[in-house]
């Protein structure tokens, strides 16, 4: 996107960079692109586990359910929740 209407010096810079210095770009930005993840060296970690609710008794699951409506939508229920509170 440009900074201003009329081209400055850095515009005319960056439209004038050669081949070579394309090259250097693109080297640089795939020698970030193999480093390995490093969040986690060192640390002995596990695969997450995803639990249902039911698993555990003293997991209290008690977030609101986003239902579908039954039946046509009525425009004048739109302020009410589905249990009707």
């Amino acid at each position: 996107q440009a900074d201003t209407v009329q081209d400055d010096e850095a515009d005319l810079a960056v439209r004038a960079r050669d081949a070579e210095a394309e090259e250097v770009m693109d080297d640089e930005t795939e020698l970030e692109d193999d480093d390995a993840t490093t969040d986690f060296i060192g640390t002995a970690t596990s695969p997450i586990r995803v639990v249902h609710s039911r698993d555990f008794p003293g997991v209290r699951d008690d977030a609101p359910v986003d239902r579908p409506r039954r039946g046509p939508a009525d425009p004048s229920r739109a302020s009410e929740s589905e249990d009707g509170a």
